[in-house]
């Protein structure tokens, strides 16, 4: 078991850290990361005492699980400043880059990435929201799609989600036309990705102004934010995993959230899947982009120009 007390103090000391060099580099608001690092403290603590049902036995993974979710919130707490910069540097970049692109690169580059921020996550995000509000009528549709009463899902978390919550009584209502939304919702955050994925590798060349930017921003922020970053990237898995797991069912807040209306819970495990899902997707496209464009032998960059990067 991981000592809790540990990790609770010591990412709060972490980010007191962060704060003295950001304050530097990056011009943050006094008093800022002070406030989040003690917000933090009070998200692992609360984590900790709303954890496990009397009797329960937990694994080190659940607190790894939680130590994700309270290194997230602090971070979307702490960061304006840089997430601001990241956005601006992103924003700023021209995309495609190389001159004279043709109809279908720049359909499949900044219209496709256009009409994704717009459409696409709208879908994922508001889509599930309003399908699991009108079940019946969502799942008289997906009865086309194969989804029929004797079926819950294609995944096999969501049906152990299922059966755990239909017969342990903790959900108020149990539907499996939710299930079926649910499903349907993770194909289609699979789908998406993967059409951006296989657009962006195949124009991976006329992202070279985004990813460049993007990497200078990244690189401008202090050490210790940088290590908060990749820190809570790497446990967003495992608290993915436990956020539909029993062990964390128990907490006294989802337990409460399923109480009351398990639809709420359930639309949060889709824009999780979903957030995670595109942010992994991103994060392997930039590392493709470090491979095979930044850092290959041979291969030469694309540039704006010097006024533009000053800017930045």
């Amino acid at each position: 078991m991981l000592d809790w007390r540990r990790y609770r103090y010591g990412a709060s000391a972490i980010v007191d850290n962060a704060y003295e060099r950001g304050n530097r580099n990056n011009g943050l608001h006094n008093g800022r990361l002070c406030a989040a690092s003690r917000r933090l403290g009070r998200v692992l603590g609360w984590a900790r005492r709303s954890s496990l049902a009397p009797g329960v036995p937990g694994p080190g993974i659940q607190q790894l699980g939680e130590l994700a979710s309270g290194i997230k919130v602090c971070a979307l707490l702490i960061m304006p400043g840089p997430f601001s910069e990241i956005r601006k540097a992103a924003a700023s970049a021209k995309v495609p880059c190389w001159p004279n692109p043709s109809g279908l690169t720049v359909l499949l580059t900044e219209n496709l990435r256009r009409f994704f921020g717009r459409y696409l996550a709208g879908i994922a995000i508001l889509g599930p929201a309003v399908a699991l509000a009108f079940d019946a009528q969502a799942n008289w549709l997906l009865r086309s799609w194969g989804y029929g009463d004797n079926f819950i899902s294609y995944f096999p978390q969501f049906r152990a989600l299922y059966t755990f919550l239909a017969t342990t009584g903790i959900a108020s209502r149990v539907d499996i036309a939710d299930f079926h939304i649910l499903d349907f919702f993770l194909w289609w955050t699979i789908f998406i990705s993967l059409v951006l994925f296989v657009a962006r590798v195949i124009y991976l060349r006329q992202y070279d102004d985004f990813y460049q930017k993007r990497s200078v921003a990244i690189a401008r922020l202090s050490h210790w934010i940088r290590a908060l970053l990749y820190v809570g990237v790497i446990l967003l898995p495992i608290e993915l995993y436990v956020f539909t797991q029993p062990i964390m069912i128990y907490s006294e807040t989802l337990r409460s959230l399923n109480r009351d209306d398990p639809k709420v819970y359930l639309w949060v495990v889709s824009i999780n899947y979903f957030a995670v899902g595109c942010l992994y997707v991103e994060l392997i496209l930039w590392g493709l982009w470090k491979i095979f464009r930044q850092h290959r032998p041979g291969v030469v960059l694309w540039r704006q120009s010097d006024e533009s990067w000053k800017e930045l």
